[in-house]
């Protein structure tokens, strides 16, 4: 029986270079589990099945942040006319993107991992795996206009629009859920040959599928953004 066990600080190099995000700092009751990313490992094979092995992990990841995230704000905005069906038109309004936040949490993903290797007759290698993954406070803007009060008809003037479409604000809204089971057959014949094949099953959902940005002009307004469902996949 193996037993193994990482434990090491993350790496956080956003705040050091960059004076301008300085000003996110992390809650002090969460400030040491921010940087904590453990691992752990464990392998068994049955003293009786020699052909069998079992071993099965767990992890807590920090993501790292992407920068484009910070940086959004500083971009363009959008200017939307929406056409309505009598021939009339509404706008152009304007949306925006802020960080008014600056409690900020780093998102985390917790990984579980099973895996069951059997050789069988044949000199076939029958392998299956299990993963289980699921993140929290992740990073992604969402769309806020009906609670901000910072949006005034001289503001939407002094931009060229009539009124506000959207006002998207970064947060740790952002929740992902991947499941999938693998099952590989593999054998190897003449001593220089061999072929392989493998079957997935998994599904993917998250309410941050669309990663909203002046290049998106689609508006989704507060939690109407759909789940990614991933298809089942076969390899050979």
């Amino acid at each position: 029986m193996h037993l193994k066990f990482d434990f090491g600080p993350n790496c956080r190099g956003i705040s050091k270079p960059f004076k301008s995000f300085q000003k996110f700092k992390r809650r002090p009751d969460r400030a040491s589990l921010d940087r904590l990313s453990p691992r752990l490992g464990v392998a068994w094979a049955p003293p009786r099945l020699q052909n069998t092995k079992i071993s099965a992990g767990y992890a807590v990841i920090r993501e790292a942040s992407n920068l484009r995230l910070f940086t959004r704000p500083l971009d363009q905005y959008v200017l939307t006319t929406h056409f309505l069906p009598g021939g009339g038109f509404i706008g152009p309004q304007a949306s925006l993107f802020a960080i008014d936040n600056h409690d900020l949490l780093t998102p985390t993903y917790r990984n579980l991992t099973a895996s069951l290797e059997q050789r069988l007759s044949g000199g076939i290698h029958a392998r299956l795996d299990y993963l289980r993954r699921r993140g929290e406070n992740g990073l992604t803007y969402a769309n806020a206009l009906r609670t901000n009060q910072k949006l005034t008809e001289g503001r939407a003037a002094s931009m060229g629009a009539t009124g506000f479409d959207g006002f998207f604000e970064l947060g740790n809204e952002r929740r992902d859920v991947f499941d999938s089971v693998e099952l590989t057959l593999r054998q190897q014949f003449r001593g220089q040959y061999d072929w392989m094949a493998s079957y997935t099953r998994s599904r993917a959902f998250s309410n941050s599928v669309v990663d909203l940005s002046a290049d998106s002009p689609q508006v989704f307004p507060s939690g109407s953004c759909p789940a990614l469902r991933a298809p089942p996949r076969t390899n050979v």
